[in-house]
């Protein structure tokens, strides 16, 4: 149990701990998901109820240092981890608020070197409605609140 993450977490030289072999086997079963510390929190306490919130935000701060996972964030609001590691673009639908992955296309923006510019890291995040929003346009509120 937990060899994958046990080989994970000794190939990016972090030393191995219970909370931290639960967490990444968590973001690896969830790895299409964008989360917050909260979802990682709410969704392992019960699993292992050791486990504080301070843990996890050392942990996923841990990781992010460790090259395990990158993190997302749009203007205003909380801070987002994504375990895919190879380039992609995140589109975050202004109707249902998911995160979508989408490919990277343009080869310009896969090159880690651009006019003498060491490009160490990317932030492309684009906003807009989603192909099953656009489909389905959100009912109004009829309740009245």
């Amino acid at each position: 149990m937990h060899e994958l993450e046990l080989k994970q977490l000794s190939s990016a030289g972090i030393r191995c701990s219970q909370q931290r072999l639960f967490i990444l086997a968590y973001l690896n079963e969830h790895m299409n998901e964008h989360l917050t510390v909260d979802d990682i929190y709410q969704n392992l306490k019960g699993i292992y109820p050791a486990l504080v919130v301070a843990t996890v935000y050392n942990t996923m701060n841990l990781f992010k240092e460790k090259g395990i996972v990158t993190t997302i964030e749009y203007p205003g609001e909380e801070l987002r981890y994504d375990r895919r590691m190879e380039l992609h673009e995140h589109f975050k639908c202004e109707e249902c608020g998911k995160i979508h992955d989408l490919p990277m296309e343009s080869e310009k923006l896969k090159q880690t070197e651009y006019n003498g510019f060491l490009i160490k890291e990317r932030f492309i995040l684009l906003k807009g409605i989603c192909p099953v929003c656009r489909k389905e346009p959100r009912r109004p509120d009829l309740s009245g609140s």
